[in-house]
């Protein structure tokens, strides 16, 4: 298989707050994918683009949402690994505001793709992309 662009990084699942104020007022929640690595690749498969994403995501329910975003969007995910260490996939809350900067929170540390190590990059899968 021959790519156009491989990106890599962390991705993460974002539960936005469905009613306007801080985290802590907000009742309800939606679920969508984070993380520019990830939005790049779909970007690029929108446009036509063959795209490729390698990261490592928890063997979670959240790790899969990951994932089949991803793969509906056209992103290749063969390379992606899947933590069986227990390490979770990462998660932001976001709030919604009606002006300024919404507050965000992560919850990264310790996450799957917190322990990607140089070992875990496939060197022929970021060989076989142009970018």
């Amino acid at each position: 298989m021959k790519l156009d662009v491989v990106t890599f990084g962390e991705s993460m699942a974002m539960l936005y707050a469905n009613e306007y104020g801080g985290l802590h007022k907000a009742s309800t929640f939606s679920k969508a994918l984070a993380g520019a690595e990830s939005n790049v690749a779909c970007g690029l498969s929108r446009l036509g683009c063959l795209t490729g994403w390698m990261s490592k995501v928890g063997d979670d329910q959240l790790g899969t949402f990951i994932l089949q975003e991803l793969e509906k969007e056209g992103v290749d995910i063969s390379r992606v690994i899947r933590a069986k260490d227990g390490s979770p996939t990462g998660l932001l809350l976001k709030s919604k505001v009606e002006e300024g900067d919404p507050e965000v929170t992560y919850y990264r540390k310790h996450s799957a793709a917190s322990t990607l190590a140089p070992a875990d990059y496939p060197s022929d899968y970021f060989r076989m992309a142009k970018h």
